[in-house]
């Protein structure tokens, strides 16, 4: 039962396979396809809209640039440890010691990318 109507949400009904019991649960609508008079306004059509503000790429978080790095990171090692013969921590030590970084896990975004760069000139 929903006591208010909203139109960003609906009401649906499952019954149990096994038991047979009905019970009704409050999820998010599906997004409503956009008529043309929106898509219109969306490509700039509309006054008073700015395509700029639509144009911005995001911009990606230290947060997930860091996890990124280290993915990056964790290829190359695997590489440079195959051909140099070192260990995974030799190679990581080394970079660490390069880039200043403490360990991978504490390393900033730029200690990061200078340790990618040194790793993949290496590489090359």
């Amino acid at each position: 039962m929903q006591l208010f109507v909203t139109e960003d949400v609906e009401e649906v009904e499952s019954v149990s396979a096994i038991t047979g019991k009905v019970s009704s649960i409050i999820t998010p609508a599906a997004p409503k396809p956009a008529s043309a008079k929106d898509r219109g306004a969306a490509r700039g059509g509309a006054k008073g809209s700015s395509p700029v503000a639509a144009a911005e790429p995001k911009r990606e978080s230290t947060f997930a640039a860091r996890e990124r790095l280290r993915a990056e990171r964790r290829e190359m090692v695997a590489d440079a440890s195959r051909r140099t013969g070192e260990s995974h921590r030799e190679v990581h030590a080394r970079i660490n010691r390069l880039t200043g970084a403490p360990s991978v896990g504490k390393a900033t975004r730029d200690q990061l990318e200078k340790g990618n760069a040194i790793l993949l000139r290496d590489l090359s």
